[in-house]
């Protein structure tokens, strides 16, 4: 019987530790309006083979194209310089590919998805979401 008990413990352990090895293959990020812009934007990013695919999802839908971009950072402190610049978004919707990334590239570094306006100068960004 205590050879048994062992048994189950030594499986769970390398069940446990096999099930939180396995990387993540998609995640999604609420991105929160900023400039009181009423924006409300989800991103969605999953693996596709060797590529990251990033859906963009935005409320409400407007005909005017809204740049869309990953930067290193955070929310309060973003990198002026984009990592990654993905389609933009035109009626609510934006889908990129960045080729030959992991989605551990995103998610282990301070990285941060942001829908701004595209030609106003300064930028005025619309919305940011902190990718975890």
């Amino acid at each position: 019987m205590k050879r048994l008990a062992a048994l189950s413990i030594a499986l769970l352990v390398f069940v446990g530790t096999t099930a939180a090895a396995a990387p993540r293959t998609s995640l999604t990020v609420t991105l929160q309006e900023e400039h009181n812009s009423g924006l409300q934007a989800v991103a969605a990013i999953r693996q596709a083979g060797p590529d990251l695919v990033i859906t963009i999802t935005v409320n409400p839908r407007n005909a005017t194209p809204l740049g869309a971009r990953v930067r290193q950072g955070t929310c309060l402190k973003k990198n002026p310089r984009p990592s990654y610049r993905l389609n933009n978004v035109i009626n609510g919707k934006s889908v990129s590919i960045i080729q030959n990334k992991k989605l551990s590239t995103l998610d282990d570094g301070d990285y941060v998805i942001t829908i701004r306006r595209p030609k106003a100068t300064p930028y005025t960004y619309l919305a940011c979401g902190e990718v975890k």
